[in-house]
Protein backbone atom coordinates (compact mmCIF):
# COMPACT_ATOMS: atom_id res chain seq x y z
CA UNK A 1 0.00 0.00 0.00
CA UNK A 2 2.96 2.32 0.83
CA UNK A 3 4.05 2.17 -2.34
CA UNK A 4 1.12 2.64 -4.21
CA UNK A 5 0.71 5.70 -2.49
CA UNK A 6 4.35 6.83 -2.75
CA UNK A 7 4.10 5.98 -6.97
CA UNK A 8 1.01 8.24 -7.13
CA UNK A 9 2.56 10.74 -5.29
CA UNK A 10 5.59 10.74 -7.03
CA UNK A 11 3.59 10.32 -10.86
CA UNK A 12 1.21 14.10 -9.41
CA UNK A 13 4.31 15.86 -8.82
CA UNK A 14 5.99 15.10 -12.25
CA UNK A 15 2.75 15.58 -13.85
CA UNK A 16 2.50 19.26 -11.70
CA UNK A 17 6.37 20.12 -12.94
CA UNK A 18 5.57 19.56 -16.43
CA UNK A 19 2.52 21.85 -16.27
CA UNK A 20 4.27 24.35 -14.89
CA UNK A 21 7.06 23.85 -17.52
CA UNK A 22 4.40 23.70 -20.30
CA UNK A 23 2.66 27.22 -18.65
CA UNK A 24 6.38 28.72 -18.88
CA UNK A 25 7.27 32.36 -20.21
CA UNK A 26 10.80 31.76 -22.08
CA UNK A 27 12.63 34.92 -23.47
CA UNK A 28 15.14 33.89 -25.49
CA UNK A 29 17.89 36.46 -25.05
CA UNK A 30 20.65 34.64 -26.95
CA UNK A 31 22.41 31.06 -28.20
CA UNK A 32 25.78 29.67 -28.66
CA UNK A 33 25.23 26.59 -31.74
CA UNK A 34 27.86 23.52 -31.42
CA UNK A 35 28.60 21.14 -34.50
CA UNK A 36 27.54 18.06 -32.53
CA UNK A 37 23.77 19.92 -32.63
CA UNK A 38 23.73 21.11 -29.14
CA UNK A 39 22.32 24.31 -28.51
CA UNK A 40 23.57 26.61 -25.20
CA UNK A 41 20.28 29.32 -24.97
CA UNK A 42 20.70 32.14 -22.53
CA UNK A 43 16.94 33.25 -21.55
CA UNK A 44 14.73 34.86 -19.25
CA UNK A 45 12.19 31.66 -17.70
CA UNK A 46 9.26 32.26 -15.56
CA UNK A 47 7.04 29.07 -14.25
CA UNK A 48 3.41 30.43 -12.76
CA UNK A 49 3.95 31.70 -9.11
CA UNK A 50 7.85 32.03 -9.19
CA UNK A 51 10.09 34.58 -9.54
CA UNK A 52 11.78 35.26 -13.51
CA UNK A 53 15.36 33.63 -13.45
CA UNK A 54 18.32 33.91 -16.22
CA UNK A 55 18.22 30.74 -17.55
CA UNK A 56 21.42 28.99 -19.20
CA UNK A 57 20.72 25.98 -20.63
CA UNK A 58 21.77 23.11 -22.61
CA UNK A 59 19.30 21.88 -25.38
CA UNK A 60 19.98 18.86 -27.43
CA UNK A 61 17.63 17.84 -31.35
CA UNK A 62 15.12 15.71 -29.88
CA UNK A 63 14.59 14.03 -33.56
CA UNK A 64 11.53 15.90 -34.25
CA UNK A 65 12.77 19.12 -35.39
CA UNK A 66 12.61 20.73 -31.91
CA UNK A 67 15.26 20.50 -29.25
CA UNK A 68 14.72 19.02 -25.47
CA UNK A 69 16.48 20.84 -22.56
CA UNK A 70 19.28 18.22 -20.97
CA UNK A 71 17.82 17.77 -16.88
CA UNK A 72 21.77 18.30 -15.87
CA UNK A 73 23.23 21.02 -17.88
CA UNK A 74 21.73 24.12 -17.13
CA UNK A 75 22.24 26.85 -14.53
CA UNK A 76 19.63 29.58 -13.27
CA UNK A 77 20.34 33.15 -11.89
CA UNK A 78 17.95 35.15 -10.16
CA UNK A 79 17.97 38.52 -11.30
CA UNK A 80 19.87 39.90 -8.05
CA UNK A 81 23.11 37.44 -8.89
CA UNK A 82 23.14 38.74 -12.96
CA UNK A 83 25.11 41.93 -12.21
CA UNK A 84 28.16 39.30 -10.60
CA UNK A 85 27.41 36.93 -13.46
CA UNK A 86 27.53 39.65 -15.91
CA UNK A 87 30.68 41.13 -14.50
CA UNK A 88 32.61 37.93 -14.94
CA UNK A 89 31.40 37.25 -18.14
CA UNK A 90 33.04 40.69 -19.14
CA UNK A 91 36.47 39.73 -17.61
CA UNK A 92 36.68 37.15 -19.64
CA UNK A 93 35.76 39.01 -22.64
CA UNK A 94 38.64 41.64 -21.51
CA UNK A 95 40.84 38.41 -21.46
CA UNK A 96 39.82 37.03 -25.15
CA UNK A 97 40.40 40.58 -26.57
CA UNK A 98 43.65 41.05 -25.13
CA UNK A 99 44.79 37.48 -26.17
CA UNK A 100 43.27 38.47 -29.77
CA UNK A 101 46.13 41.26 -29.90
CA UNK A 102 49.09 38.97 -28.66
CA UNK A 103 48.69 36.64 -31.81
Amino acid sequence: MHDDVQADAQAASRELREQLRRDAEEQVLGAIEYATGAVVRLAWYREPGRPRVLSIWVYYPDGRGGFRPDPKRGLRFYPHEVPALGRAIAKALRDVRREGRRR
